[in-house]
């Protein structure tokens, strides 16, 4: 036997011509073993005496890695306050420094919190945030990724659509010469992951020839890059639930994205001091006038040349899908699938023509006085909305709000049995 397990085990012994016994630290009264020498006083067999079991217990129990080893690695914490509720297991006291415990490092380790980042650029367009974002399905122009570039100054950010990821490096182009050209500014700093979007030495050599420097995260650790993360997850939220209120299909994304990053620009931010980054970015305030319901129901004018003949409906009726970057006109898709632009239109912002089914809204009007507001109604969101009524005189109230309802057609009176003339 090693000394360790001497040190451990005895704690004193009686000696004797004989031999000696040994004895355990929790009980010195049973010896547990018996040692006799054997052909000199150096080499002694080791007898073992008929103990009790908790004797033999107490001899494993005394350390603590074993103690933690028994109970299943638990914590320091946890291990301490089972030794004082329980019976069976002796005090063992815990040691101050602790060991790396194999088992625990395999077994329990978990992925350590990362801690937010407090320091931002002090100008504009010096550091420059992006990332890539996949979608499961391709959209209406047969995108199927976005690439979002967030200003770390000013929190302004920019999307861009692929179709695959090779073509990052000519939207990374395109960026980069919108940048000198538009604001006249120098991108000094680039954060990244190490994606495979990037890791193309072309995308590389196109960031180090404009003299910016790298920086890329190490792999599998989004979190590092918290400004892109929270950022897809802000535009995403707010597009999904334009796009689902609205009852668009899947392959309609694209277009509740774009309105999602206009509407991202134009809110204010606890951050920059709530102000918009439309404000820190260009200077100005930006007119939210122009803003309507995403996917709401419009009645679009249509123009002389483009209506079939004269007894041609003046105006379609069409879905909103925001405005169209670059052009002076709102986007609208017409019910045979095509997009549409027109400057003007008639906004019905209470209903949306591609829900099958829906209910009366009871919504607020602005700049009006209280009576000529709509009556406030519960709404119950367990009760299947309402359809169009068969007979459209009933409940026609229920169906479009804030109509006047016209007089029911009433029957004519029966006209009195003519009475017959005498002649004259």
């Amino acid at each position: 036997m090693g000394l360790g397990f001497f040190e451990c085990v005895m704690s004193r012994t009686l000696s004797s011509t004989a031999g000696m016994n040994l004895f355990t630290r929790e009980n010195d009264k049973v010896p547990l073993m018996r040692a006799e020498p054997w052909d000199s006083e150096m080499l002694f067999w080791l007898k073992a005496e008929q103990t009790s079991l908790n004797g033999v217990e107490s001899v494993f129990t005394t350390d603590y890695d074993l103690l933690h080893h028994r109970l299943g690695h638990p914590s320091k914490n946890v291990q301490k306050q089972t030794q004082q509720h329980t019976a069976g297991i002796p005090d063992v006291k815990i040691p101050c420094k602790m060991l790396i415990c194999p088992g625990c490092a395999l077994g329990k380790m978990s992925q350590q919190p990362f801690f937010s980042s407090g320091k931002r650029a002090t100008y504009p367009l010096i550091k420059i945030h992006s990332n890539l974002k996949s979608f499961p399905i391709e959209s209406y122009h047969q995108w199927k990724y976005f690439i979002s570039f967030i200003n770390d100054n000013t929190s302004f950010a920019w999307v861009r659509f692929l179709r695959d990821k090779a073509s990052a490096v000519h939207v990374l182009r395109n960026f980069l010469a919108m940048i000198k050209t538009q604001y006249r500014k120098t991108i000094k700093e680039w954060m990244l992951d190490a994606g495979g979007e990037y890791k193309s030495a072309a995308f590389l050599k196109a960031l180090n020839k404009q003299g910016i420097k790298v920086l890329q995260l190490a792999p599998h650790t989004p979190q590092q890059n918290g400004c892109t993360e929270c950022f897809n997850c802000t535009i995403m939220d707010k597009a999904e639930a334009m796009r689902h209120e609205a009852c668009l299909p899947d392959s309609w994304w694209e277009f509740s994205v774009e309105q999602a990053i206009h509407l991202y620009n134009c809110t204010s931010m606890a951050h920059l001091n709530h102000e918009t980054p439309f404000y820190r970015m260009e200077g100005g305030i930006l007119d939210m006038s122009h803003l309507k319901v995403f996917g709401c129901t419009t009645y679009v004018f249509l123009l002389s040349e483009i209506r079939k003949d004269k007894l041609s409906p003046k105006s379609k009726l069409m879905t909103y899908l925001g405005i169209e970057q670059g052009l002076k006109a709102h986007r609208f898709m017409c019910s045979s699938n095509r997009l549409f632009y027109a400057p003007k239109a008639l906004f019905d912002k209470e209903y949306f023509p591609q829900c099958k089914t829906q209910s009366q809204r009871c919504t607020t009007r602005l700049n009006k006085p209280i009576n000529e507001q709509p009556p406030h109604q519960e709404i119950d969101d367990a009760a299947p909305p309402t359809n169009l009524p068969a007979n459209p005189w009933d409940n026609l109230d229920g169906y479009r709000p804030n109509l006047p309802i016209p007089p029911r057609p009433s029957q004519p009176a029966p006209r009195p049995p003519a009475t017959p003339q005498k002649p004259a």
